[in-house]
């Protein structure tokens, strides 16, 4: 994602992370995981 901001020069690449409760899979290792976005999503 490129975001401008009227500080700087140019674009600002930024990211984000989103993340939900974890599965039974992901639960013994910590309680929150990624979330996967599927492209035809």
């Amino acid at each position: 994602m490129k975001q401008t901001d009227g500080r700087a020069a140019g674009a600002i690449l930024t990211f984000a992370i989103l993340t939900a409760a974890a599965n039974g899979v992901m639960r013994s290792i910590h309680d929150r995981m990624p979330v996967i976005i599927r492209p035809e999503d």
